[in-house]
């Protein structure tokens, strides 16, 4: 569980102040990291938090406009 400590703004917190409850993310961890992400953005999907590091790399995609629910990838 996710729990915001602070008034930070946050894709958490958003979820949070908007009124929602249940699952925020799923993750996966697809063969073509690349590939994966342009599927994402070919279907419209928006990047809404990215981070990455020498060992991995890390998106998050809003979903929220095509499912009206909150996933990731």
């Amino acid at each position: 569980m996710i729990c915001c400590e602070n008034e930070s703004a946050s894709v958490y917190k958003g979820f949070s102040d908007g009124g929602r409850l249940g699952v925020h993310h799923v993750g996966l961890m697809p063969e073509n990291y690349i590939e994966a992400c342009e599927a994402c953005e070919s279907m419209g999907l928006e990047r809404a938090f990215e981070r990455e590091n020498s060992e991995t790399s890390l998106v998050c995609f809003d979903t929220v406009k095509a499912t009206g629910q909150c996933a990731r990838l």
